[in-house]
């Protein structure tokens, strides 16, 4: 079982035996994701400042009080039986919340994608204000707009009030289209989605 550790940015095998904490995967754009970093799944963080994270204690009491502030990482390759020392500076849960949620949408977009041999697309809606509007706006009038159709995820959808322009933008209906012999070169509406929507919520 893997599980992860607020401020690092990163999942832990729970599972490890002995002292420091083996990586399963680092979060990208985290303070451990640069290009200067070196680390893999398999590689364990032995010391944070320069103190031994010993494995009969929480390791939480190594993170505490470290966001925003320069820390000193040493990691040990098991493979290779290399250590290196890296100076990265923490980030707050509030942070790390965001990228966990990023890279939550994106595996769904992967799978989404798979699964459908990329004929649908697929945006969540994390709230019911301007940013997400303008963000699903330009995802389906963009990066979806050659697909057969979206799926729309507000799962955990945190509120407000955007119904009415949800309403009118996913329910556009096709006035004109603009052909010549040879293909379809556009249509109207050119700002309203016209296409099928699936729709997937909870009771969040």
């Amino acid at each position: 079982m893997a599980t992860r550790r607020p401020l690092w940015v990163f999942f832990f095998d729970y599972n490890h035996k002995g002292n420091g904490i083996k990586i399963t995967e680092v979060i990208k754009g985290g303070p451990l994701d640069k290009s200067h970093i070196k680390l893999q799944p398999g590689m364990v963080i032995e010391r944070i400042d320069g103190e031994l994270i010993d494995a009969s204690k929480d390791f939480a009491r190594y993170l505490n009080r470290k966001a925003n502030k320069f820390t000193l990482v040493e990691v040990r390759d098991t493979k290779a039986d290399t250590t290196a020392t890296y100076t990265i500076k923490p980030i707050s849960l509030g942070q790390e919340n965001g990228l966990l949620y990023r890279r939550w949408v994106k595996k769904n977009e992967e799978e989404v994608k798979k699964m459908t041999n990329g004929e649908l697309g697929y945006v969540h809606i994390p709230g019911m204000s301007d940013g997400p509007y303008r963000s699903i706006y330009g995802d389906m009038m963009g990066k979806y707009f050659d697909t057969k159709g979206v799926i729309v995820d507000t799962r955990f959808n945190g509120g407000g009030d955007l119904v009415g322009d949800l309403a009118m933008f996913f329910t556009g209906e096709p006035f004109i289209s603009y052909e010549t012999e040879a293909k379809v070169v556009g249509g109207e509406p050119v700002f309203r989605w016209t296409k099928p929507t699936l729709v997937m919520f909870n009771e969040s």
